[in-house]
């Protein structure tokens, strides 16, 4: 059931897709060539997407695209759902949002609508999709030919210009030149060896799919499959379109190259010569736009098809996948079924890593640590290794200045970590898939082997900089141990810690209760375990100085120790050592918790206030306290405006009673605060509204109704729906951290779902990094209006509008700006790569695209965040908090 849920999730976030689908006939529909079904017959689960019937759980995305593809050629726009929920019946689910939509609130239709329906295919629930008109199964890869190009609508402009010809000048022989030299470019022939080769590839593969099928085999093998020949299907696809590429590029060059041809008659007898130009050989610029459209379109559908087609990649799960892609072809062509299915395990394996999904821990752990990790360990190692590259060699021989030397140095360290990046993941993957004490075992194990990555580093003028991505290796191991730490109950400090919080909540249930007796020996209790904490930081804050003294020590020694010695080798080791032992120090120190940390800082300004002088040491961190607490509000305004009253009464009081002035900057800091943040101060004190008030009041907001404020000059009807529930959810967001409302809270949880469920383009998952707030690009294109082009042999990604030109790369920091592969600029941190979604740091995003990041509370999910839409989610929040 849960299966069926998920699937009927996809069915409707892809259906919601083409909901509002304007339906334009490309060519003339012959329903001579479709034919009618008897809708009874039909199994339930079954979607009706134009002029194709595909059970939902063999809906595939190149399925959906040729489906969707029909539903414009037919005209047949609507789409309909045989729901098992319901008995078989029919429903039309064109704009369907829920599961009501194939119940009780769903539209039904009766089977007579489904029977006057023209259908060509049929995708039924063992995966197979048969040809109606002849009852034949066939590969679906084939339904839209690859070598028709006549019918490809990249040429549509080209075709268009050539039926105009035919129309205005078919009788002219300029006009029957043009006629005739593109009918030879729509008769070119764009078979060749390779596409040969994955037409007898895609055969083989069908033929073991169809075995897949016939025995019942797990649907995710057969989805392994059909991955694999999808990205065949695209390598003769891009063959194709390079073919057309040359041809129209030398069409539209001899267009081009058109002038005027003229003849000279000289003249007799004195008389004055004549100049003549023959007919129909001036240029025809309408003619030229279009083979210049056709050629653009033709490129853009190339550079598509080259992100899906078989490929080495740049990366090790690319290169894995690339190589057991091979091995499963190979097996299918000997016809080896044996051989196929192990290699379908692996890509199984690979795509479950990829995600993030634990489904064969045994299988997906023997692939990580015999095949996986080993290779990135040794890419990883290679790039330490490699010592200065050439170009810095020629460029330090030549003189270069130290701005070029230092950005090929920085450069190649985003390269070595860009590899240390991608290790990580697989790390991290490795320790998802162990238990709690043998993940902490394999950390340890990897941190004591990361130590001799220092060794590898040449000592030449990249060395530095390349010795930073081992700390930041060590720094990532430490942490991910501290997590699994803490997981487990934390250390000593951590318990006592928690034992605090557990008895300040029942010291204030006691002092609720008037319960003195009990909330004095509670409080004799919290003061025995702040005794045994402040032990145990200062015993930590011992061991760290030490540490980090003896690493000042090791290195003063090295710096005097001859260079290229085994003295300084050794030294070099003895640092690393020392490096981890301290990244696992400040690791394992305890995080405490926000409260103590006002408490703390409130305790500490309130002993500077009336006991120092101004220009003293004390009134800087008076000063910093106050900033930091300042910087909190966000966190928890019920927690800190209190604290910041309490400053700020002691503050005025020195001043108005004592006469000392000198606090008057952090007074007005302290107020600014305060009367930025009393409303919400106040809204989190006064309650906060049920689900129905706010959905009302959005609702309301959202339609119109109500000025807008003077800085939302956005007109809410030039919204799409997307783009207001966006604003529904970014007030939301403020509203729960200004109130901490359940009710908000829930909302922020139901509508993010129903978002993501509807298939929104600006609600996503949130990357799994605690460090910072990430967007995905393709998320940020859509927020930016940039066009996104996904290539996965390289994990890149590139975002372009005009001479904008942006590409990222998974696990490097490095944007590749332009097309020479010359301009660079780097990011704070390197794009992330999870579950097949790119993901880029949002300080980038907001500089370069003018979008970023939102994290919605308590749910897994993100929203992006652009000014337009901030200003009007501002003044929806300001009304829910005026309610």
């Amino acid at each position: 059931m849960k299966r069926r849920r998920i699937l009927l999730s996809l069915a409707l976030v892809l259906v919601a897709a083409i909901g509002t689908l304007t339906v334009l006939v490309r060519a003339v529909w012959n329903e001579e060539e479709a034919v009618h079904v008897t809708p009874s017959e039909i199994e339930d689960s079954t979607l009706v997407i134009g002029t194709h019937l595909i059970h939902l759980s063999a809906l595939t995305d190149e399925l959906y695209e040729i489906a969707s593809d029909s539903a414009e050629e037919s005209g047949q726009g609507e789409i309909y759902y045989k729901s098992e929920l319901s008995g078989g019946t029919w429903f039309n689910i064109t704009t369907a949002s829920s599961l009501e939509d194939i119940t009780t609130g769903g539209t039904p239709v009766q089977d007579s609508v489904i029977a006057e329906l023209f259908f060509t295919h049929h995708t039924k629930s063992d995966g197979v999709t048969y040809d109606l008109r002849t009852g034949q199964p066939v590969n679906p890869y084939d339904i839209v030919d690859p070598y028709d190009i006549e019918s490809l609508e990249e040429l549509m402009p080209l075709k268009n210009q050539y039926e105009i010809i035919k129309e205005l000048q078919g009788e002219s022989q300029a006009g029957k030149d043009k006629v005739a030299r593109v009918e030879e470019i729509l008769s070119t022939e764009v078979k060749n060896d390779t596409t040969n080769e994955c037409d007898t590839n895609l055969a083989a593969l069908q033929r073991y799919c169809d075995v897949l099928s016939q025995n019942n085999a797990p649907a995710e093998q057969i989805s392994e499959v059909q991955s694999v020949m999808s990205a065949v299907d695209a390598t003769r696809r891009a063959e194709v379109f390079t073919t057309l590429e040359t041809v129209l590029n030398e069409y539209a060059q001899e267009l081009s190259s058109i002038q005027d041809t003229t003849t000279t008659t000289e003249g007799q007898d004195g008389e004055e010569g004549t100049t003549e130009t023959q007919e129909g050989r001036a240029p025809d610029t309408e003619l030229q736009s279009a083979v210049n459209d056709s050629l653009s379109n033709v490129q853009s559908s190339l550079v598509e098809q080259q992100g899906k087609m078989l490929a080495e990649g740049t990366t090790v799960m690319s290169a894995l996948r690339y190589e057991y892609s091979q091995q499963l072809i190979t097996s299918a062509q000997a016809g080896n079924d044996a051989a196929c299915d192990t290699a379908v395990a692996s890509l199984i394996h690979l795509t479950n890593i990829s995600s993030s999904i634990v489904a064969d821990k045994e299988g997906e752990l023997a692939l990580l640590n015999d095949t996986v990790v080993p290779r990135a360990e040794q890419a990883y190692r290679d790039g330490l290794r490699a010592g200065v590259s050439t170009d810095y060699v020629q460029a330090a021989a030549s003189n270069s200045s130290s701005a070029l030397l230092n950005n090929l140095i920085s450069t190649n360290a985003s390269t070595v970590n860009t590899y240390r990046n991608e290790l990580e993941s697989y790390l991290t993957a490795v320790v998802l898939r162990l238990s709690n004490s043998e993940g902490m075992d394999y950390l340890n194990q990897r941190l004591e082997d990361a130590q001799n990555f220092y060794n590898d580093v040449p000592n030449d003028d990249f060395s530095e900089s390349v010795r930073t991505t081992v700390d930041s290796h060590i720094e990532f191991l430490t942490n991910k141990l501290r997590e699994l730490e803490l997981a487990a109950g934390g250390n000593e400090l951590d318990q006592l810690i928690a034992e605090k919080q557990s008895l300040q909540t029942d010291y204030m249930a006691a002092l609720d209760n008037n319960d003195l007796t009990e909330a004095k020996a509670i409080e004799e209790q919290i003061s025995a375990l702040d005794d045994q904490i402040a032990q145990q930081q200062a015993a930590q804050a011992d061991e760290l100085n030490a540490a980090q003294s003896k690493l000042s020590d090791l290195e003063e020694q090295l710096a005097n120790a001859e260079a290229g010695s085994s003295e300084a080798a050794d030294l070099e080791k003895q640092i690393a050592a020392q490096k981890a032992e301290i990244s696992a120090l400040e690791s394992n120190m305890s995080d405490g918790s926000l409260g103590e940390l006002v408490a703390t800082l409130k305790a500490e300004c309130l002993s500077i206030i009336g006991n120092s002088s101004s220009g003293d040491p004390e009134r800087t961190t008076l000063k910093n306290d106050i900033d930091t607490l300042v910087s909190l509000l966000d966190q928890n305004v019920k927690l800190v405006f209190p604290a910041l009253q309490e400053i700020h009464e002691a503050m005025t009081t020195e001043r108005d009673l004592n006469g000392d002035s000198s606090y008057g900057d952090e007074i007005t800091t302290v107020e600014e605060a305060i009367l930025g943040s009393k409303a919400l101060y106040d809204a989190a004190l006064s309650g906060s509204l049920s689900a129905d008030q706010l959905q009302e009041i959005a609702d309301a907001f959202l339609a119109g109704e109500g000025g807008l404020l003077d800085a939302g000059e956005t007109d809410l009807s030039s919204l799409s729906d997307w783009e207001k529930n966006c604003v529904y959810l970014l007030a939301l967001q403020r509203y729960y951290d200004a109130t901490q409302g359940s009710a908000a809270l829930q909302l922020l949880g139901s509508v993010s779902q129903q978002q993501v469920n509807l298939g929104s383009p600006l609600v996503f998952v949130q990357a799994q990094d605690p460090s910072m707030e990430y967007l995905p690009v393709k998320t940020a294109a859509q927020a930016a209006g940039l066009r996104y082009v996904w290539n996965q042999n390289k994990s890149q990604g590139t975002l372009a509008k005009g001479s904008l030109y942006y590409t990222f790369a998974a696990y490097s920091d490095l944007v590749q700006k332009g097309k020479d592969e010359e301009s660079y600029e780097r990011m704070t941190k390197a794009a992330r790569l999870e579950n097949g979604t790119l993901y880029l740091p949002e300080d980038y995003t907001l500089s370069a695209f003018s979008v970023e990041a939102q994290y919605l509370s308590a749910t897994s999910y993100g929203v992006v965040v652009r000014e337009d839409l901030s200003l009007l989610a501002d003044e929806l929040c300001s009304r829910f908090l005026a309610a």
